[in-house]
């Protein structure tokens, strides 16, 4: 026997939606006034208590507004994914959950290619395909390429924007710049330094010209200094004698 508001004196929670029939009939503590006969007051295939729980609101199909219904995302349902009913974009990869599912995305991966661009910035930025690492298929991933400054759209892998004579896809594959001529600063070009057997990464390779050590000059210095000494001393008591000598001749003729 039902009570004047529908529901069923003898049984606390009428609809077993896990909220109190007096808790569904006024804005109580959970905030919200809901249907204590409907176990799912809005539809959205999440029940009334466990849209409290998920702090969603059971009066809005789909509280995040992200094209996903609030039940099919606290389940892996139909989408086959379990993402978050209050934030639109679970894996802040600048696409709503909605739109990942709809084009077959992740929606809990934020690069589901794994070439370092963020899906949403692949669609929306650069116009590359978020499940291809490699849009234009040149061998280069979409984000080294718009790492390096250079196209993604365009198959440029046998290009050498720096001219250091390596192609795009030799700098990839040895780990330096296409868009640097000496990626390591050691005064070689990057193509020499691999057609000749040494690291483009290592400035160190080859091996500087050998200096001799700082020390060494010192000591060079103060060895020539000492000689020239010796040569002025040495200079200067020839002439004092010489002068010695005109000096005792000409007094020996007075």
């Amino acid at each position: 026997m039902k009570d004047n508001l529908g529901t069923y004196p003898n049984d606390p929670d009428s609809d077993d939606d896990n909220i109190l029939d007096s808790e569904e009939v006024i804005e109580g503590s959970d905030g919200y006034i809901t249907d204590p006969m409907d176990y799912d007051s809005d539809d959205d295939g999440l029940g009334d208590g466990n849209e409290i729980f998920y702090n969603t609101d059971p009066h809005d199909v789909d509280s995040d507004d992200d094209n996903i219904l609030d039940g099919e995302e606290v389940i892996e349902g139909s989408d086959g994914y379990i993402t978050d009913p209050m934030d639109d974009d679970s894996d802040d990869d600048i696409l709503i959950d909605g739109y990942e599912i709809t084009y077959s995305i992740d929606p809990n991966d934020p690069d589901c290619d794994d070439d370092g661009l963020l899906d949403g910035t692949e669609i929306l930025t650069y116009g590359t395909d978020p499940l291809n690492p490699d849009t234009d298929s040149d061998l280069l991933p979409d984000g080294w390429e718009i790492q390096h400054q250079l196209d993604p759209l365009v198959y440029n892998k046998d290009e050498d924007p720096d001219t250091d004579g390596l192609t795009n896809y030799e700098e990839y594959t040895h780990g330096t710049d296409p868009r640097l001529e000496d990626t390591d600063g050691d005064g070689h070009l990057d193509g020499w330094e691999v057609d000749n057997g040494y690291d483009p990464l290592d400035p160190d390779d080859p091996p500087p010209p050998s200096r001799l050590p700082e020390f060494f000059w010192e000591i060079l210095i103060s060895v020539a200094g000492a000689i020239a000494a010796g040569i002025v001393g040495i200079m200067f008591f020839f002439v004092k004698r010489r002068l010695k000598r005109k000096a005792e001749k000409a007094g020996a003729k007075e």
